[in-house]
């Protein structure tokens, strides 16, 4: 019953957001009273859509605003009224002492929470409006200090919606405007009463008109010229993107720039590169916000975080990846999460390296600044914004020991090579814009940058349908999975060991030395077991380690490089059988006969032996050695050739016949086996190959990916270096221009900075760097210089003195503290200003007055 009711109230919501009257919120603050006139005068009261207007004011400020707004247009204007369903044609005031949600279609009134410091009702009326109107959503900013609504039109333009802003040169109050515009979410700049036309004109479009068009199938060749256009220009691949999605941000663009024909706007496109960015970002949807759905994010801090951190060494380092970050809010969410659970848990802080990518480079460089408007406290919260960002102009930056934990870099997760060995995944709210083939590849590729217990954060509606045999779920209310082990084509093979393969030795033998070093007497005991001819034994590689008898008599030298292999020294006829024996000897474990092998002549006389083959390993230091006897039959002569003896092949016995017809069926089975052997390892040796080169792939791809990481790392410690630069430049260029003697000594009072001025103080050159300024000639009348420099570094308070030179001439001493950016003390800085001319007159006046009071004693 919960899962219908809550299908009808989504259904209902889509009804609203495609057949519901369109509705316009208005902000503004400060300034703002004669901007809402302006453009409720050029607004035409049969517009069809209803307005909001929200003003940014103190809770018990009184307000005529409605009354004043209807003096401008023939529309009806009235407060808002808890509960009530918005009209058509009907403007809304809310009020300043309520936060304003649009819920289920009717406005709900709503005590703000917290401090009137710490809400905004502009992002909060805008966030519900998204919520609610979907596509059909209008956004306008206009005068007002401060940033209020900034946060809201992101929400905006992620639900496909419009913003306009006002122009800030022509603003009473260009805060919140300007705030807007930063974002690059603005959809038009325009003065305020130039904004009712061209909000007319996008009402009329059928983006947002009640019956959208949507994009034949005879259009779909147009669509995919702009999919190429975008690929070509900006070398990114829309193609497996949603297309749905694609339409309606393509539908969007063309409502902004009063187009309805597809073919249009592609030639529109073709003409205006500029364009092509801009679709190119609305194809990205990249508005985010800090602690974008908090109930997640603290479920990552609770469940995640101590299992990583747990886990790590004090040399190890966390590394956590954010894919999608935009301009990185929920990047340096993350980080600020693990900074306060590190603080609460007490332990010693880890190296954490949080990766931040995204393919949007004017995104990418946002998140590097790291600089935020004032709207942010109402997602960030007041006690975290003194904790982790400082002040600067009413912006907000991260401070230096959140930043220095992330680096961001842009990187294509469908097409790039991935980060790896990564503990935790943040991937929200990007498969859903991804077709079933891309989230598979993507999800893939996100499981192989994974430790083997990594975790993978995905936004609340994505899935890991596609791949369920990759993660298994940790925690389904936060959309937490990990990773599991799997066996996939793009993941690589574990490492095997390569087995060591036997070499044919007919095929490949090996003719290296020997190496027999077993007693003589235990061999005189097995060879008194088997009263032979001859007897020859050879090791695991077939080679002769030892003869006994008339062994030369079957296997001789032969010509060329002296070769001890046992199949190369014997007869032609010979060298088969003793193939296929030793292999059936050495792998069955048993002795192997074969009788009445014929030879083609031995001491000229034709012959035929038997054969027999003994593996030897009852003791381990004999294990690989085999014996080879070798005797000729009883009548010592082969049937085969006896012609010569007067003994015919018709004159066998059946019996001869039957034993030769069975050792030939034994020869060609055991060259069978041979050849079914030698297939086998070649299969094997083609799958040792194919692993080989999958794990070759894996490695390329490895190197890869931490070419790609240490590039992307380069280039962030590359930017900071020309930074550093900059502002060095910046300030040897303004100590120089102030003409100013100045001093920087560390909290060893040792020299670390000065400028060519301050030689004519203290005599002073590069070499001093570095050594106690007590050891250094002064030019001044001056000796309580260390002292009072640890008096400032004791109480941190500024101290004056006037001091005379050597010259004659007076200088205004005066020692500082020397704080950094974190408010740290590391030393003093001390500044010498001339006030000679002042001390001359100073002694002109005194003189004066003693030539007065001098004068009016004569007069007496």
């Amino acid at each position: 019953m919960a899962g219908n009711s809550q299908t009808r109230i989504v259904s209902r919501k889509a009804q609203r957001q495609s057949t519901g009257i369109p509705i316009i919120g208005i902000g503004a603050s400060a300034g703002g009273l004669v901007k809402f006139q302006r453009f409720f005068s050029e607004m035409p009261s049969d517009s069809g859509a209803a307005f909001i207007v929200i003003q940014h004011a103190p809770p018990d400020a009184r307000s005529a605003l409605t009354q004043l707004l209807q003096r401008r247009t023939n529309m009806e204007v009235a407060p808002v009224e808890d509960g009530v369903a918005p009209r058509p044609n009907t403007g809304y005031v809310s009020p300043s002492d309520k936060q304003l949600a649009l819920i289920d279609g009717t406005f709900q009134l709503m005590e703000p929470r917290g401090p009137h410091a710490t809400w905004l009702p502009i992002n909060f009326a805008f966030r519900c409006l998204a919520e609610e109107m979907g596509r059909r959503a209008i956004g306008v900013i206009l005068s007002g200090s401060g940033s209020d609504g900034t946060e809201g039109i992101k929400a905006i333009h992620r639900q496909g919606g419009i913003v306009l802003a006002e122009d800030p040169d022509l603003a009473e109050q260009a805060g919140m405007p300007q705030s807007a515009i930063d974002t690059g979410l603005v959809d038009h700049v325009l003065p305020a009463d130039q904004m009712p036309s061209r909000i007319i004109q996008l009402l009329h479009h059928p983006y947002l008109s009640q019956q959208a068009t949507k994009v034949d199938e005879r259009a779909d060749d147009t669509l995919q010229k702009i999919l190429v256009l975008i690929r070509h220009e900006l070398g990114t691949d829309f193609s497996q993107y949603k297309r749905s999605t694609i339409q309606r941000r393509v539908q969007r663009r063309m409502s902004i720039n009063h187009l309805e024909s597809l073919p249009e706007y592609f030639e529109y496109l073709v003409r205006n590169t500029q364009e092509v960015r801009a679709l190119f970002r609305d194809f990205l949807i990249g508005a985010t916000s800090f602690f974008r759905d908090q109930s997640s994010l603290e479920g990552v801090k609770q469940e995640v975080f101590p299992e990583i951190l747990g886990s790590k060494s004090p040399s190890e380092m966390v590394r956590i990846w954010n894919v999608g970050c935009s301009t990185g809010e929920e990047a340096y969410s993350l980080a600020m999460l693990l900074a306060e659970h590190q603080e609460q848990a007490g332990s010693k802080p880890l190296n954490v390296r949080i990766f931040a990518s995204d393919i949007d480079e004017e995104a990418i460089e946002k998140a590097r600044e790291g600089l935020y408007p004032g709207s942010i406290v109402s997602d960030v919260g007041r006690h975290r914004l003194a904790r982790f960002f400082v002040t600067e102009q009413r912006l907000y930056r991260v401070k230096k020991e959140i930043r220095d934990m992330l680096v961001f870099c842009v990187h294509n997760v469908a097409k790039d090579p991935p980060f790896s060995k990564i503990d935790l995944i943040c991937c929200r709210n990007l498969l859903i814009y991804f077709t079933t083939e891309l989230q598979r590849k993507v999800l893939e590729t996100l499981h192989y940058a994974l430790n083997p217990t990594g975790f993978l954060f995905l936004g609340a509606s994505e899935s890991i349908g596609g791949v369920p045999q990759l993660f298994s779920p940790v925690n389904p209310e936060v959309n937490l999975f990990k990773r599991r082990e799997a066996s996939r084509s793009s993941v690589p093979f574990e490492t095997s060991s390569f087995p060591i393969r036997r070499r044919d030795p007919a095929i490949n033998p090996q003719p290296t030395g020997s190496s027999f070093s077993i007693k003589e007497e235990r061999l005189k005991e097995l060879l008194l077991e088997n009263i032979v001819t001859a007897c020859v034994i050879v090791n695991e590689r077939n080679e002769i380690v030892y003869t006994y008898g008339k062994a030369t008599k079957f296997f001789g030298i032969q010509p060329g490089r002296a070769d001890l292999n046992i199949i190369n020294m014997a007869p032609q006829g010979l060298r088969a059988e003793l193939v296929s024996g030793l292999e059936k000897a050495r792998e069955e474990h048993r002795t192997v006969q074969t009788r009445n092998v014929p030879l083609h002549r031995i001491e000229d006389r034709p012959v035929a032996i038997d054969l027999k083959i003994v593996p030897v390993d009852k003791t381990k230091e004999l294990h690989g050695l085999a014996m080879v006897f070798c005797d000729l039959t009883e009548d010592q002569v082969a049937p085969e050739e006896s012609e010569g003896l007067g003994v015919t092949a018709e004159g066998k016995t059946g019996g001869e016949l039957q034993q030769e017809l069975e050792s030939t069926r034994d020869r060609l089975r055991a060259t069978v086996e041979d050849l079914e052997t030698s297939n086998e390892e070649l299969q094997s040796s083609n799958e040792e190959l194919q692993s080989t080169n999958q794990e070759l792939e894996t490695s390329q791809e490895e190197l890869r990916s931490t070419n790609e990481e240490l590039s992307t790392v380069n280039a962030e410690y590359q930017e900071k270096l020309e930074e550093l630069n900059r502002v060095k430049s910046d300030v040897e260029n303004l100590l120089e221009s102030t003409d100013v003697a100045c001093i920087v000594l560390d909290e060893d009072l040792h020299v670390k900075r000065f400028t060519p001025q301050a030689h004519q103080m203290i005599r002073l050159i590069n070499a001093d760097i570095g050594r106690p300024v007590t050891q250094i000639a002064s030019n001044l009348h001056y000796e309580k210089l260390e002292a009072d420099s640890r008096e400032v570094l004791r109480t941190l308070s500024t101290l004056e003195r006037e001091l005379e030179m050597k010259s004659g001439a007076w200088v205004l001493l005066r020692i500082m503290p020397y704080r950094t950016a974190e408010n740290i003390i590391e030393g003093v800085v001390i500044v010498f200003i001339d006030i000679s001319k002042r001390k001359n007159i100073e002694q002109e006046l005194e003189q004066a007055r003693e030539e007065i009071k001098r004068l009016k004693g004569e007069t007496k």
